[in-house]
C-alpha cells in the first residue's frame, strides 16, 4: 500500500506537499490580504523583521526556481514509443501534470504567485513602517536616552 510521499500522480504528490490547492490558495489569498493592507498603510514592520522575512521568502523563491528552471520538460509529451498505445500514454501522461489546477505545474505555479505576493507585501510593509516613523520622529522629535 502506498503512502501519500510516494502514491498518486506527480500532481497529487505536490498538492499533497504544498497541502493541495485549498492551501495554496489560501496562502494567496492572505498575501493579497497584507498586500492590499500593507499598500493603505494598515500593515508595518520594522527593518529587521522585514529582513528577516524577506530572506525566508526569497530562499523560498530560489529554490522554486532552480526546481522551474526544469519544469518546461513537464511541458513535453514524454516520449515512450511511436504506436497509438504509446501516444495515448504519453498524452495521458502529459495531462496528468498540467490539466487542471489540482495537477503539477499550475499549483507550481500558484505557490510561486503566493511567494512573490508575499515578498511584495513584505516590501510594502517595510516601506510604511519607516514613513511612519519618520513622520513620528518629526511629529514627536527623536528619542533621547
Amino acid at each position: 500500500m502506498a503512502d501519500d510521499n510516494t502514491g498518486g500522480s506527480p500532481g497529487s504528490i505536490a498538492t499533497g506537499i504544498s497541502g493541495g490547492d485549498q492551501q495554496v490558495k489560501a496562502i494567496a489569498d492572505a498575501a493579497q490580504h497584507y498586500l492590499d493592507m500593507a499598500k493603505a498603510g494598515d500593515w508595518a514592520i520594522d527593518e529587521e523583521t522585514g529582513t528577516h522575512l524577506r530572506s525566508a521568502f526569497a530562499h523560498a523563491m530560489e529554490r522554486l526556481a532552480q526546481i522551474g528552471n526544469k519544469t518546461y520538460l513537464l511541458e513535453q509529451p514524454p516520449k515512450v514509443g511511436k504506436d497509438n498505445y504509446a501516444r495515448q500514454v504519453s498524452k495521458h501522461m502529459l495531462a496528468s501534470v498540467n490539466s487542471d489546477r489540482y495537477s503539477l505545474l499550475p499549483t507550481f505555479n500558484a505557490i510561486k504567485d503566493a511567494l512573490t505576493k508575499w515578498h511584495a507585501a513584505i516590501d510594502e510593509a517595510i516601506r510604511h513602517y519607516n514613513a511612519t516613523d519618520e513622520a513620528a520622529t518629526k511629529h514627536f522629535g527623536p528619542v533621547k536616552d
